[in-house]
């Protein structure tokens, strides 16, 4: 897929420059051989955005700032920016970033003259991944819009920092709303960096913050989107804004330190270091039962332990919470099927497709059900079903490849199933046998 540039998401990511922050953590000290001039410094990494909603008063998630030995925030104009780029240069700067070793990374360097002196927390939501912040400079805060107007599939800007970029926006569509609409689903090729940055209409309104998502580097671009707390929510948040308490202070209450575990959660299942990201997500839970992502991420690890029916319980949390989410549909379709469920499997990758028709990983386990479902037809010598479910998977196969035409596996799959159908019909004529 080819993406073009629009000129009005550069309008407004350089109309709003200096009211958008750009956070850095440091996570601690660097060994020397890296580079003996950091050897006294700490290393600053885990970048994430944030933005002035009020003159002194910044908005980020919890989870950019609720750990880290050092966090410091600074103007977002110190750092320069390619301008508006598509997701296609994106992607090649990333795997450049990425094929580069460690010891080749440099550290983001800090202009002293443009960083923000965070006094504390003045509000924060841990249900809804909101935090707060007074600080001693004055920004221009962006203008908040009304969330209850956004409609389906309306065009946002989502706003945000990434280390080897800069500034940074992107563009998506709204793709769902659930949480009593406190909650808005945005199909984008989302970039971690970009938590706690704002999302913009076409009018220059913030309708939401970026809390989390599906990360670009997806192999699947099709499913890759946003989840965003809506601009109401920060409106209420505002109006709760009492005493300011210090960061230290605040880092350290249990339904923040949650956001910390879950963190560390992660790190592991990256490493399929499966029973402590189980142990740390259920920690996280404990903690604070109302971080959603969790529930899908640890349904993840219990599949790969082999508990399907807790696998099971918590992909079905999870989309009580997000009823428009294609991931977990397809992820809850692997667990019932495990567990016997075929039909059920079968209405979970229809919903998955239902919700994005363009979901490849979906498409295609899709397909795969219908070629063992026509398995089981042929073992009951009902041909003209196996023939229709070859025919239906087929169908699927080829949808693939004109998404992606060099998606190798669906096209070995596409024309063993041919060879198949092509034998049931031979046979079927031979035989004269149907069902």
């Amino acid at each position: 897929m080819k993406y073009e540039k629009d000129p009005l998401l550069l309008q407004i990511l350089d109309k709003n420059r200096e009211s958008i922050v750009y956070f850095q953590k440091a996570d601690g000290i660097p060994p020397v051989q890296v580079d003996p001039d950091y050897a006294e410094e700490p290393i600053y990494n885990k970048i994430g955005t944030g933005f002035f909603v009020e003159s002194d008063k910044v908005l980020t998630t919890i989870d950019v700032i609720a750990d880290g030995v050092e966090v410091t925030a600074s103007f977002s104009n110190q750092f320069e920016t390619e301008g508006v780029i598509t997701p296609d240069d994106f992607m090649r700067l990333m795997k450049k970033k990425y094929n580069r070793p460690p010891d080749k990374r440099t550290p983001p360097k800090i202009n002293e003259d443009t960083i923000l002196t965070i006094e504390g927390v003045t509000a924060f939501d841990p249900k809804n991944n909101l935090v707060l912040l007074k600080v001693a400079e004055t920004g221009t805060p962006l203008q908040l819009g009304n969330s209850d107007s956004v409609l389906l599939d309306e065009l946002v800007y989502i706003l945000g920092h990434f280390e080897d970029i800069g500034a940074l926006g992107m563009a998506g569509k709204v793709a769902g709303k659930f949480r009593n609409n406190t909650w808005l689903q945005i199909k984008t090729l989302f970039f971690t960096e970009a938590c706690g940055g704002p999302i913009l209409n076409t009018d220059n309104e913030v309708i939401g913050v970026a809390a989390f998502g599906t990360d670009f580097i997806h192999e699947d671009e099709s499913i890759t989107h946003s989840i965003v707390i809506t601009s109401n929510l920060i409106r209420s948040l505002l109006s709760n804004s009492e005493e300011v308490i210090p960061l230290e202070q605040w880092q350290k209450y249990s339904r923040v330190r949650a956001y910390v575990i879950e963190s560390e959660a992660d790190e592991f299942a990256e490493q399929h270091d499966n029973m402590p990201a189980l142990q740390k997500y259920n920690d996280a839970l404990k903690l604070n039962p109302d971080i959603v992502s969790i529930y899908t991420k640890r349904g993840k690890i219990k599949t790969r332990l082999g508990n399907m029916a807790g696998a099971l319980r918590d992909f079905n949390k999870a989309i009580e919470y997000n009823p428009n989410d294609a991931i977990t549909y397809n992820n809850r379709a692997s667990a019932k099927g495990a567990l016997g469920d075929i039909q059920g499997m079968q209405d979970d990758l229809n919903k998955a497709l239902q919700v994005n028709p363009n979901y490849i990983l979906g498409r295609l386990n899709r397909g795969q059900a219908k070629c063992m479902m026509a398995e089981f037809e042929i073992e009951d010598e009902d041909i003209d079903a196996a023939q229709r479910l070859y025919k239906e998977a087929i169908d699927d196969f080829i949808k693939i490849l004109q998404l992606n035409p060099k998606h190798s596996f669906a096209r070995k799959r596409l024309r063993f199933v041919e060879r198949i159908a092509k034998k049931l019909k031979l046979m079927k004529k031979v035989t004269g046998k149907s069902s």
